[in-house]
């Protein structure tokens, strides 16, 4: 299904209903036994709920980065913030 989702797509902090970014900067912090599970599951879900909200929203193509815009990063911040 090439095409069903733009390359990149930014959906504020607002939109999501879980406060995951900030769960996953915390788990990064310290090395502790599990950490790599517990991300992975923590990255799992903020990537369904940003498609979640994405999808929720009416005015998708408004929250589509602009191609003449550089990619930010899986993890480039908070939008909005």
């Amino acid at each position: 299904m090439p095409g069903a989702l733009p390359r990149v797509l930014v959906v504020r902090d607002e939109d999501c209903p879980y406060p995951v970014l900030g769960l996953v900067a915390a788990e990064a912090e310290v090395a502790r036994p599990g950490r790599q599970a517990v991300s992975d599951r923590l990255l799992d879900l903020a990537f369904v709920s940003t498609l979640r909200a994405w999808f929720d929203r009416r005015d998708r193509r408004a929250a589509v980065v602009p191609p003449h815009r550089p990619a930010p990063g899986l993890i480039a911040g908070r939008a909005g913030a």
